[in-house]
């Protein structure tokens, strides 16, 4: 019976040898942060469609500007109507216009979201990286103790019960070993859904030159002329940008309510909408130049936070040199050295950590600039 077991191992091993030895190797391509980008904007489903849109609303632009010039009037949606007093009436080439303006504002905002969310995963797999050699490194050693002490349970100086101690540490560094390199799987699925719209892991980033990267050329921010900064952002913001559209739609609409209707109420209706507009963006003015104030302090301390953590880096590193001297001398165990050298992993990760906080929050307030 044990024989014929055996045989249906055997079997089994050379059936699993047949269907996989006709499988392709599939290789996966190192792709820097610039390719990364470029294959995201490419393949982003959102901005396709945007861009779709786009195309579309020049055309309407086109056509109701050409229109414009010979109709009784205007409505606000994209279909013709006939008004109450049966005059034919059509898309306000205003509205058609900022409904444009609208749709490349929204393209450039989802561009510059991805890129940013881009960066995270660079940084994670940084971390993800460094992690997974950790745990290596820690299996090995407890592999190594656990070989020594089965040994010695060979010999008979010890039990099987003293060698399980070993056994459950080595168990346990194989699992965080194997939870780590799953955790990484599945985010490299989620990087090539986001750079490929596709979860086959065809791509991995190549994080080498993570660090310069973020380093890059900055602008001192002291000398940052604010004012100039704060006048960008307005003019490049969507909400203000927004007000003033519809400040302009109501001004036109009660031109042609003026025209073309008598009714007062409809009249003063518009002007209501253009002060309570114009109060709007006055009030988002505000709070942009408030923003920016708030944003150049932000700045200022994660500058303070990424010197800090290198200075952080540069003590743990002198204390693992320290650590491995004495462990090559035996006054130290290998764990303890594994834990110097996970210190210094962590301060590793702590000083990428505050160079993308930094990279992200420089990037997002000088964007205008």
């Amino acid at each position: 019976m044990k024989r014929v077991g055996i045989l249906l191992i055997i079997l089994t091993m050379l059936f699993q040898g047949t269907v996989f030895a006709d499988e392709t190797v599939k290789t996966v391509e190192i792709v820097s942060f610039e390719n990364a980008y470029n294959k995201m904007i490419e393949n982003n489903r959102e901005l396709s469609s945007i861009e779709k849109q786009i195309e579309i609303q020049k055309e309407i632009v086109e056509e109701v500007k050409n229109e414009a010039s010979r109709l009784d009037g205007f409505i606000y949606d994209d279909e013709d109507k006939i008004n109450d007093r049966a005059t034919a009436v059509y898309v306000d080439p205003v509205v058609a216009q900022n409904k444009l303006n609208s749709l490349e504002r929204s393209y450039d905002d989802k561009v510059f979201e991805l890129k940013q969310s881009l960066v995270d995963y660079f940084v994670n797999f940084v971390s993800k990286d460094n992690q997974i050699a950790l745990y290596q490194e820690v299996k090995d050693i407890y592999q190594k103790e656990y070989d020594q002490k089965a040994l010695e349970l060979s010999l008979g100086k010890i039990t099987e019960n003293d060698l399980l101690t070993y056994e459950v540490n080595l168990d346990s560094a194989n699992k965080d070993l194997d939870n780590a390199n799953r955790d990484k799987e599945l985010t490299l699925m989620d990087f090539n859904y986001l750079i490929n719209n596709s979860l086959e892991i065809v791509n991995t980033p190549d994080t080498k030159s993570l660090e310069s990267s973020l380093l890059g050329n900055y602008v001192d921010i002291e000398s940052i002329n604010l004012e100039k900064l704060i006048e960008r952002n307005i003019e490049n913001d969507s909400t203000v940008a927004g007000y003033k559209e519809d400040i302009e739609k109501y001004e036109q609409q009660k031109h042609v309510e003026r025209v073309y209707t008598s009714s007062v109420s409809a009249f003063k209706n518009y002007e209501q909408n253009i002060e309570d507009n114009e109060r709007d963006t006055d009030a988002r003015i505000k709070a942009i130049k408030f923003e920016a104030y708030t944003d150049l302090n932000t700045l200022k301390s994660l500058v303070l936070d990424v010197k800090i953590a290198q200075n952080n880096l540069t003590l743990v590193k002198s204390t693992l040199e320290a650590t491995k001297v004495k462990n090559n001398l035996g006054i130290v165990t290998d764990l303890e050295l594994i834990k110097a050298q996970k210190e210094v992993l962590s301060s590793e990760g702590t000083v990428t950590d505050a160079l993308n906080a930094y990279y992200k929050a420089y990037q997002a307030f000088l964007r205008y600039y």
